[in-house]
């Protein structure tokens, strides 16, 4: 698709959204990240952000919840978890498969 056919057909809000999508997943990330894990088996020892700056965005993610979740452990001491083994008239989930 030619360049200014997607001008003429991209909205604002869609380049906006583009732009936050490539700022979390930079162009060549995966180049990067494969030439880093061969310089493992080189033996080098620097993160990977500091030598790759597109990786940083990557393994460095900070998602909306960010230290918000909870592990399964938790989730059954809450009441949320008590709740749901109360419920009635529903199908039954075996929560020990889901570990």
């Amino acid at each position: 698709m030619p360049v200014f056919v997607i001008e003429e057909q991209m909205s604002y809000e869609e380049f906006l959204k583009w732009q936050d999508y490539f700022k979390q997943r930079p162009v060549g990330w995966r180049g990067d990240y494969r030439a880093y894990q061969f310089l493992l088996t080189q033996g080098v020892k620097e993160k990977a952000w500091d030598i790759f700056n597109s990786l940083d965005p990557i393994l460095n993610a900070k998602g909306p919840d960010d230290g918000k979740s909870m592990n399964m452990a938790q989730f059954r001491k809450s009441s949320m978890f008590s709740r749901m083994l109360g419920a009635t008239g529903g199908e039954e989930v075996a929560f020990e498969d889901l570990e």
